[in-house]
């Protein structure tokens, strides 16, 4: 971890993924949460179906209590990999 400084790279991409998340942020969204690349995001209403249809996408994520949404992506994930996931999240939630 030290030697390839993933605590900067988590901190950075989860900052990044905030950034894109909150520029379009669904009117379903109570609440977004981060540190580093631990992401909640609460919801105004129930997870499970929106957790499902993440599924559906190709998006692997879980609960964190009825009405969060949580992602823990591997600390090396590329940018382009965070651009998809926002994508289908947003997707998703706005459906």
């Amino acid at each position: 971890m030290q030697e390839h400084k993933l605590d900067d790279q988590a901190r950075k991409m989860g900052d990044y993924f905030a950034k894109l998340f909150r520029a379009n942020q669904p009117a379903r969204v109570r609440e977004l949460r981060q540190i580093g690349l631990m992401i909640g995001i609460e919801l105004k209403e129930k997870a499970t179906p929106y957790l499902m249809a993440l599924m559906e996408e190709g998006v692997l994520a879980l609960s964190a209590g009825p009405t969060v949404i949580r992602l823990l992506p591997p600390l090396t994930i590329a940018r382009d990999e965070l651009d998809l996931v926002v994508s289908k999240l947003l997707k998703v939630l706005a459906a």
